[in-house]
Protein backbone atom coordinates (compact mmCIF):
# COMPACT_ATOMS: atom_id res chain seq x y z
CA UNK A 1 0.00 0.00 0.00
CA UNK A 2 1.39 3.24 -0.88
CA UNK A 3 1.12 6.10 1.22
CA UNK A 4 0.17 9.35 0.10
CA UNK A 5 1.82 12.56 0.74
CA UNK A 6 1.02 15.92 -0.24
CA UNK A 7 3.54 18.69 -1.54
CA UNK A 8 5.20 20.39 0.70
CA UNK A 9 3.76 23.95 1.17
CA UNK A 10 6.31 27.12 0.71
CA UNK A 11 5.40 28.84 3.84
CA UNK A 12 4.78 26.91 6.26
CA UNK A 13 4.01 28.75 9.67
CA UNK A 14 1.86 31.95 10.60
CA UNK A 15 1.58 34.65 7.85
CA UNK A 16 3.46 36.80 7.55
CA UNK A 17 2.49 40.08 9.78
CA UNK A 18 3.52 42.45 7.02
CA UNK A 19 0.87 42.36 4.78
CA UNK A 20 2.69 40.56 1.91
CA UNK A 21 0.82 37.12 0.80
CA UNK A 22 3.31 36.13 -1.67
CA UNK A 23 0.21 37.43 -4.23
CA UNK A 24 0.66 40.57 -3.49
CA UNK A 25 0.38 43.14 -0.70
CA UNK A 26 -3.48 42.39 1.20
CA UNK A 27 -4.21 45.86 2.47
CA UNK A 28 -7.20 44.57 4.36
CA UNK A 29 -4.66 43.21 6.83
CA UNK A 30 -2.64 46.61 7.19
CA UNK A 31 -4.77 49.49 8.19
CA UNK A 32 -2.56 51.71 7.77
CA UNK A 33 -1.52 50.91 3.95
CA UNK A 34 -5.68 51.08 3.38
CA UNK A 35 -5.97 54.36 4.99
CA UNK A 36 -2.88 55.77 3.14
CA UNK A 37 -4.28 54.45 -0.09
CA UNK A 38 -8.07 56.41 0.55
CA UNK A 39 -6.04 59.57 1.47
CA UNK A 40 -3.19 59.24 -1.48
CA UNK A 41 -5.58 58.97 -3.97
CA UNK A 42 -6.66 61.63 -6.08
CA UNK A 43 -10.31 62.89 -5.59
CA UNK A 44 -11.89 64.05 -8.39
CA UNK A 45 -13.86 67.59 -8.53
CA UNK A 46 -16.54 67.34 -10.16
CA UNK A 47 -17.25 70.11 -13.02
CA UNK A 48 -20.09 72.58 -12.85
CA UNK A 49 -23.43 72.99 -13.84
CA UNK A 50 -24.44 76.32 -15.83
CA UNK A 51 -22.54 78.56 -18.91
CA UNK A 52 -20.53 80.28 -16.18
CA UNK A 53 -18.52 76.59 -15.47
CA UNK A 54 -18.22 76.72 -18.90
CA UNK A 55 -16.93 79.68 -20.23
CA UNK A 56 -16.51 81.06 -24.01
CA UNK A 57 -13.32 81.05 -25.91
CA UNK A 58 -13.45 84.77 -26.08
CA UNK A 59 -14.68 86.76 -23.68
CA UNK A 60 -16.34 89.95 -23.70
CA UNK A 61 -13.59 92.55 -22.31
CA UNK A 62 -11.26 94.82 -24.67
CA UNK A 63 -9.42 92.89 -27.29
CA UNK A 64 -5.65 91.84 -25.57
CA UNK A 65 -2.08 94.17 -25.93
CA UNK A 66 -0.39 91.32 -26.66
CA UNK A 67 0.53 90.80 -30.45
CA UNK A 68 -0.67 87.90 -32.50
CA UNK A 69 1.94 86.75 -34.69
CA UNK A 70 1.67 84.78 -38.24
CA UNK A 71 1.68 81.11 -38.71
CA UNK A 72 2.63 78.58 -35.40
CA UNK A 73 4.72 79.83 -32.87
CA UNK A 74 6.63 76.84 -31.00
CA UNK A 75 6.24 76.36 -27.50
CA UNK A 76 9.01 76.92 -25.77
CA UNK A 77 7.27 75.88 -22.39
CA UNK A 78 3.90 74.61 -20.74
CA UNK A 79 1.95 75.17 -17.65
CA UNK A 80 -1.08 73.42 -16.16
CA UNK A 81 -3.78 75.99 -14.81
CA UNK A 82 -6.79 74.35 -12.96
CA UNK A 83 -9.66 76.94 -11.86
CA UNK A 84 -12.55 76.07 -9.23
CA UNK A 85 -15.51 78.24 -7.91
CA UNK A 86 -17.53 76.49 -5.33
CA UNK A 87 -16.17 73.83 -4.95
CA UNK A 88 -16.22 72.71 -8.67
CA UNK A 89 -14.34 72.91 -11.51
CA UNK A 90 -14.40 75.15 -14.48
CA UNK A 91 -13.82 74.01 -17.91
CA UNK A 92 -11.20 76.39 -19.92
CA UNK A 93 -11.67 75.99 -23.29
CA UNK A 94 -9.94 75.10 -26.05
CA UNK A 95 -8.18 77.24 -28.77
CA UNK A 96 -7.71 80.56 -26.42
CA UNK A 97 -5.05 82.68 -28.38
CA UNK A 98 -5.49 80.77 -31.90
CA UNK A 99 -7.05 83.12 -34.37
CA UNK A 100 -7.14 81.93 -38.09
CA UNK A 101 -3.60 82.67 -39.43
CA UNK A 102 -2.14 83.74 -36.37
CA UNK A 103 -1.46 82.76 -32.75
CA UNK A 104 -1.06 84.43 -29.61
CA UNK A 105 1.99 83.65 -27.67
CA UNK A 106 -0.03 82.36 -25.09
CA UNK A 107 -2.80 79.65 -26.03
CA UNK A 108 -4.37 76.49 -25.18
CA UNK A 109 -5.02 73.65 -27.71
CA UNK A 110 -7.32 71.59 -25.70
CA UNK A 111 -9.46 71.57 -22.71
CA UNK A 112 -7.42 70.37 -20.20
CA UNK A 113 -5.92 73.57 -18.55
CA UNK A 114 -2.77 73.29 -20.29
CA UNK A 115 -1.52 76.85 -21.28
CA UNK A 116 1.33 76.48 -24.57
CA UNK A 117 3.81 79.76 -23.79
CA UNK A 118 6.34 80.90 -26.38
CA UNK A 119 7.98 83.34 -24.92
CA UNK A 120 9.37 84.09 -20.97
CA UNK A 121 7.98 86.74 -18.99
CA UNK A 122 4.07 86.38 -19.36
CA UNK A 123 1.81 85.75 -16.30
CA UNK A 124 -1.78 84.37 -15.20
CA UNK A 125 -2.92 87.83 -16.03
CA UNK A 126 -1.24 87.55 -19.65
CA UNK A 127 -3.55 84.96 -19.76
CA UNK A 128 -6.49 86.27 -18.70
CA UNK A 129 -6.24 89.50 -20.45
CA UNK A 130 -5.98 87.42 -23.67
CA UNK A 131 -8.92 85.32 -22.88
CA UNK A 132 -10.34 88.66 -22.18
CA UNK A 133 -12.01 87.17 -18.79
CA UNK A 134 -11.48 89.16 -15.42
CA UNK A 135 -9.26 88.00 -12.87
CA UNK A 136 -8.58 90.08 -9.93
CA UNK A 137 -8.32 89.16 -6.27
CA UNK A 138 -12.22 89.39 -5.70
CA UNK A 139 -12.83 88.21 -8.81
CA UNK A 140 -12.46 85.52 -11.20
CA UNK A 141 -14.64 85.49 -14.47
CA UNK A 142 -18.36 85.70 -13.74
CA UNK A 143 -17.63 84.90 -10.03
CA UNK A 144 -17.22 87.41 -7.37
CA UNK A 145 -15.28 86.45 -3.82
CA UNK A 146 -11.52 86.38 -2.83
CA UNK A 147 -9.48 84.34 -5.01
CA UNK A 148 -6.94 81.66 -3.34
CA UNK A 149 -3.98 80.79 -5.14
CA UNK A 150 -1.75 77.77 -5.13
CA UNK A 151 1.52 76.89 -7.06
CA UNK A 152 3.08 73.05 -6.83
CA UNK A 153 0.40 72.72 -4.00
CA UNK A 154 1.57 75.50 -2.09
CA UNK A 155 -0.61 78.93 -0.97
CA UNK A 156 0.26 82.13 -3.24
CA UNK A 157 0.44 84.83 -1.34
CA UNK A 158 0.80 87.93 -3.85
CA UNK A 159 -1.31 88.99 -6.60
CA UNK A 160 -2.92 86.59 -8.66
CA UNK A 161 -2.67 87.91 -11.92
CA UNK A 162 1.13 87.80 -11.26
CA UNK A 163 1.91 84.61 -11.02
CA UNK A 164 4.23 83.49 -13.69
CA UNK A 165 3.52 80.44 -16.60
CA UNK A 166 6.90 78.61 -15.95
CA UNK A 167 7.60 75.67 -17.46
CA UNK A 168 6.27 72.31 -15.82
CA UNK A 169 4.00 74.82 -13.57
CA UNK A 170 0.52 73.60 -11.51
CA UNK A 171 -1.22 76.85 -10.75
CA UNK A 172 -4.54 76.26 -8.99
CA UNK A 173 -7.09 79.15 -8.74
CA UNK A 174 -9.90 78.57 -6.17
CA UNK A 175 -12.87 80.87 -5.45
CA UNK A 176 -16.24 80.22 -2.52
CA UNK A 177 -14.76 77.17 -1.10
CA UNK A 178 -11.37 75.13 -0.94
CA UNK A 179 -10.28 72.03 -3.29
CA UNK A 180 -7.36 70.74 -2.29
CA UNK A 181 -4.40 71.61 -4.79
CA UNK A 182 -3.01 69.15 -7.09
CA UNK A 183 0.91 69.58 -6.27
CA UNK A 184 1.95 68.37 -9.60
CA UNK A 185 0.56 67.97 -13.24
CA UNK A 186 1.44 64.77 -15.40
CA UNK A 187 1.77 66.86 -19.11
CA UNK A 188 1.20 64.47 -22.01
CA UNK A 189 4.14 64.03 -24.45
CA UNK A 190 4.41 66.76 -27.08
Amino acid sequence: MRRRTSPPRPEQGRKPRNGWSGRGLIVAHRPKALLLTIVAAPIPTPIGHGPQFTPPRVGPQRPPAVACSAGAAPASSRAHLELFARKRAIVIPANIGVERGCRYPLRTLAPTGVIQVSRSGLTVGDFFALWRMPLSQRRMLTFRGAVTAFVAGKRWRGDVRAIPLTNGRQIVLELGGYVPPHTFFLFPPR
